[in-house]
């Protein structure tokens, strides 16, 4: 399960993910020069906005 750390404006999320997964994720990282982390944040925004249509108002 995801653990939400709150550090003031910014919050950290940790995920689990199979083996094989991040594997690819750290594959395309080092291809692309893109972190590990801008690539599931973009992942994570892309999912947020094609869902909160759906809900528009966050749970607070």
């Amino acid at each position: 399960m995801p653990k939400l750390v709150k550090k003031s404006e910014k919050a950290t999320l940790v995920i689990e993910m199979p083996k094989e997964m991040w594997e690819q994720l750290r594959w395309l990282s080092f291809n692309t020069k893109v972190s590990m982390s801008e690539i599931c944040r973009k992942g994570i925004e892309k999912t947020l906005k094609e869902n909160l249509k759906k809900f528009p108002t966050p749970p607070a």
